[in-house]
């Protein structure tokens, strides 16, 4: 009986961490961005953050018409940890606009960061500062927890545990008639 438990509780245990996932978080919003001395309006076109990796990405529109520069759209990655909220905002790629507002980027939007939201980094409206070489810089994104469709048990694993089951009533009945 202690061998079928013991057999019961790993296929259970197994099922289960099969099943697990960490989770993964839509980022979006509109938000403005203080830099030299102006409030810089963003849009978060699209972006993912994934708390099992402390990673993420965005692509990210800019109206620069304080600079008469135009809008420029750009992509992101960064790294934050999901519990201290530290982390690296990495170089801006692709960018697509003003050339002279694309190579402002640079050094000017990438840097050590901090989450300074209510830690751990989870769903709701955020706030991470960036220190750049223009001096911090706040985002304040929205994140939303993607919602992962319901995974099956797959038939293999029904069939293994009520192999299971049938291997542990024939050894009951053995024993049974044994004595």
């Amino acid at each position: 009986m202690k061998k079928l438990t013991t057999l019961a509780s790993a296929a259970v245990l197994a099922v289960a961490a099969s099943q697990a996932s960490a989770a993964m978080y839509e980022i979006s919003g509109s938000f403005g961005v203080m830099a030299v001395g102006f409030n810089i309006p963003f849009t978060v076109n699209s972006g993912m953050y994934d708390d099992a990796t402390d990673t993420g990405y965005w692509n990210v529109t800019s109206d620069l018409s304080v600079f008469a520069a135009g809008s420029i759209s750009f992509d992101q990655t960064f790294t934050l940890d999901s519990i201290t909220g530290a982390g690296l905002f990495n170089a801006p790629t692709n960018c697509v606009g003003q050339a002279g507002a694309c190579l402002g980027l640079g050094a000017n939007f990438q840097g050590p960061a901090q989450a300074t939201s209510a830690l751990p980094i989870g769903e709701g409206l955020q706030s991470w500062t960036v220190t750049t070489g223009m001096g911090p810089i706040v985002f304040a994104p929205m994140l939303t927890a993607e919602t992962a469709p319901e995974v099956p048990v797959p038939a293999a694993a029904w069939l293994m545990g009520s192999a299971l089951l049938s291997l542990a009533g024939i050894g009951r009945r053995r024993k049974a008639a044994q004595a």
